[in-house]
C-alpha cells in the first residue's frame, strides 16, 4: 500500500439496547499531507455500539445490556460489485472510562477508502471467518447475505444481532487529512419471540398438560431473504410452569387467508392458498370434564395460528415480538389475543452520555 495513505480508526461501543455505530465522514483538516496518489487509501471506522431492545412486549427505556453478552464484532466490507474487500473480527472488548460503554478499537489498515457497503454482525464466533461456497450466488456479498444460523433449544433466543447494509461513498481527495465519520447503526434482532399464556375460568373443568409447536423453520437467515424455501422442525414440546411459555423462532411470512372470524383462522381452506401447511402453530393439549365429578375426562387440543392478527394474518416476522393470550372457556371454545411489539425499538439513557469523539 501507499505509505502516504490516510486511516481512520474503528472504534467499536457496545451501550444498552442499542448497537450505535459511528463512522467518520470524509472531510478536509487543516493539516496538509503530501499528495496520494491513484491507488485507494485505507479507512479508518469509528464505531459506537449499542443492543436494541430484548424480544419482549413491554418497551424499556432505561439503557441496558438486557442479557445480551458480546462477545465478538465482525465488520465485513463489500465493494460496489459485490466483491469482499475485508472480513475483520474484534474480540478484544474493554470499557470506555468515561462513558461506561464496552468497546473495541480496530487497526489501522483494516478497510479500504472506496465506496462500498459494510456489515456488521456480533455474536458469531469463527463462523464467518470464510464465507461459504455457493455456486448460485453471484457475488461474495450475496454468499454472506444466504449465511444461516441454527439453534437446537426453542426457548433460547439467539444472541446474534446484524446491521447493514450501510452504504458508504467516497470522494477522491489528493491533499488533507480524512476524518473519521459518524453513523447510528440499530442492530436487529434475527428472529422473532411469542409469549403464550392462557387463563382457563374457575367454572371451567379443564386440565392443560401440554403444549407443542408446528412449523418453525429450521434455520435463521441473518439477513432477509426476498424468496426462500424453507425446511422445518419436527413438533417441538415446550415444558412450562404455570399457564405460560415462551419460544423463539426464524422468520416464517405465510401471507394472509380468507377467514373472517378467529374459529376460521384454523380451517384449512381458510389458510394462504387454501392450505394451512407451513404456517406456525401452537397446539394446547389437556383434558377436560363436562362436570367436576366426571371419572372419565376428554382429551382436548386447541391449535392457535399466531400472526399480526386472529383472523387471517399467519405472518411470523423477524425482530418483532408476539403475545398470545388466551381464554380457554370449554372443550370447544377458545378466544385468543394476540398484541405485537416491534422489539428493534431502540432507546438510549442518555444520549448526550456517548461520545463520538473522532481521532485522528
Amino acid at each position: 500500500m501507499n505509505r502516504n495513505k490516510q486511516y481512520l480508526e474503528v472504534r467499536t461501543k457496545l451501550a444498552g439496547y442499542l448497537l450505535a455505530i459511528a463512522m467518520c465522514l470524509p472531510a478536509c483538516t487543516d493539516s496538509v499531507e503530501p499528495e496520494v496518489g491513484g491507488d485507494a487509501s485505507s479507512l479508518r471506522l469509528c464505531l459506537s455500539l449499542a443492543l436494541p431492545q430484548a424480544i419482549t412486549v413491554e418497551p424499556r427505556a432505561e439503557a441496558t445490556v438486557n442479557g445480551v453478552s458480546v462477545t465478538d464484532v465482525r465488520v465485513l466490507q463489500f465493494a460496489s460489485d459485490g466483491s469482499l474487500k475485508s472480513n475483520k473480527q474484534y474480540t478484544s472488548i474493554g470499557t470506555d472510562a468515561a462513558t461506561g460503554l464496552p468497546t473495541v478499537t480496530t487497526g489501522d489498515t483494516d478497510f479500504d477508502d472506496v465506496s462500498s457497503r459494510f456489515y456488521i454482525v456480533i455474536n458469531t464466533g469463527d463462523d464467518l471467518g470464510n464465507l461459504p461456497t455457493d455456486p448460485s450466488a453471484s457475488s461474495d456479498e450475496n454468499k454472506f447475505l444466504a449465511c444461516t444460523h441454527t439453534e437446537t433449544d426453542i426457548t433460547s433466543a439467539p444472541q446474534i444481532m446484524v446491521y447493514g447494509p450501510y452504504e458508504y461513498s467516497t470522494t477522491t481527495t489528493t491533499t488533507g487529512n480524512k476524518k473519521a465519520l459518524q453513523l447510528l447503526a440499530k442492530m436487529q434482532h434475527i428472529g422473532a419471540r411469542i409469549d403464550v399464556s392462557w387463563i382457563i375460568p374457575s367454572d371451567v373443568n379443564l386440565t392443560i398438560i401440554s403444549a407443542e409447536v408446528e412449523n418453525i423453520p429450521d434455520k435463521y437467515y441473518l439477513y432477509p431473504q426476498s424468496a426462500t424455501s424453507l425446511a422445518y422442525k419436527e413438533a417441538q414440546t415446550i415444558s412450562f410452569s404455570g399457564n405460560s411459555f415462551t419460544f423463539y423462532m426464524p422468520e416464517n411470512k405465510k401471507g394472509t387467508g380468507t377467514g373472517t372470524t378467529q374459529q376460521e383462522k384454523s380451517m384449512m381452506e381458510k389458510g394462504p392458498g387454501g392450505t394451512l401447511a407451513d404456517c406456525t402453530c401452537i397446539m394446547l393439549k389437556g383434558t377436560y370434564k363436562y362436570k367436576s365429578d366426571d371419572t372419565d375426562p376428554i382429551e382436548v387440543e386447541y391449535r392457535f395460528y399466531p400472526g399480526a392478527d386472529m383472523i387471517n394474518n399467519y405472518d411470523i416476522e423477524r425482530g418483532k415480538s408476539y403475545q398470545l393470550d388466551i381464554t380457554l372457556s370449554g372443550a370447544n371454545s377458545a378466544d385468543a389475543r394476540v398484541s405485537i411489539t416491534d422489539s428493534n425499538v431502540f432507546s438510549i439513557g442518555d444520549p448526550s452520555g456517548v461520545d463520538h469523539t473522532i481521532i485522528f
